[in-house]
């Protein structure tokens, strides 16, 4: 029998980790762990890989100090937008950080609201619903960033029952491409092709460990390199797929699968 229903179904990913250690450990050191950062006593965000990041974020846009700043979206990755402490986001020439190049760009000069970034970077996305804390973003969500209930969906009934059954696990490229498929406009992690990740076995997870940071731990993150499924022809460099069919049907199970 299921659990009685509780106010919100979502119940954090430190309610996560107490069960999934390792995994937690890893999503801490994950973008999806640092999407949505609300700014505190004066300080700026803090980043898992800002001694490994090219340019990371310094300081707010429009010489404005971090305490005028209520709400900081990305910044681990690509780019950094910044929300003022009315909760409206900063738009205009050079409020726009560039991670790459270490420099600011024009973000929708002119404009307001309403924006859709919520839809990728917070869990239990509604864009029906409504929310006065940051009138500038369309929709309401249970949490702020993507926690583990981001793409699992939420743990209330599993953390109860603790059945493997009772909690999302969607691998499929479609999924993961709902948020990294490049239709937001800036660089994503893992950006590609779906029908890319359809013929390889339909999944991301068929080569790359989503719990690990694809940026900043590329190898770690990799347990499938492409000379697992593809050899070279010894003279032009040209790869060839070695299994049949041009899909890779490979079986064995990968570490999240093993027992």
């Amino acid at each position: 029998m299921a659990p009685a229903a509780k106010d919100s179904p979502y119940v954090g990913a430190q309610v996560c980790g107490k069960c999934h250690e390792e995994i937690y450990a890893d999503y801490l050191t994950t973008g999806h762990s640092q999407q949505f950062q609300v700014a505190a006593n004066n300080q700026a965000p803090k980043y898992c890989w800002a001694g490994a990041m090219p340019f990371p974020v310094e300081s707010p846009p429009h010489a404005l100090a971090w305490d005028e700043v209520g709400l900081v979206l990305g910044g681990h990755f690509g780019f950094g937008v910044f929300f003022d402490q009315s909760d409206d986001l900063i738009t205009g020439p050079a409020s726009f950080w560039n991670l790459q190049t270490g420099g600011w760009a024009g973000y929708d000069p002119g404009q307001s609201a309403p924006y859709a970034c919520a839809r990728c970077h917070t869990s239990g996305y509604d864009p029906q619903g409504t929310q006065t804390e940051f009138p500038s973003l369309q929709g309401s969500w249970e949490q702020g960033g993507v926690i583990c209930e981001g793409c699992h969906g939420p743990g209330w009934i599993h953390i109860k029952t603790r059945r493997p059954e009772d909690i999302l696990v969607d691998t499929s490229a479609g999924f993961c491409f709902n948020c990294h498929g490049g239709s937001e406009g800036h660089p994503i992690p893992g950006f590609g092709d779906v029908d890319l990740g359809n013929s390889h076995g339909g999944s991301c997870s068929q080569c790359h460990d989503t719990h690990v940071s694809f940026k900043y731990e590329f190898e770690r993150s990799i347990w499938r390199d492409c000379s697992d499924c593809h050899e070279s022809d010894g003279k032009t460099g040209s790869t060839r797929r070695s299994d049949r069919d041009g899909i890779c049907d490979r079986q064995d199970p990968l570490p999240w699968q093993k027992t």
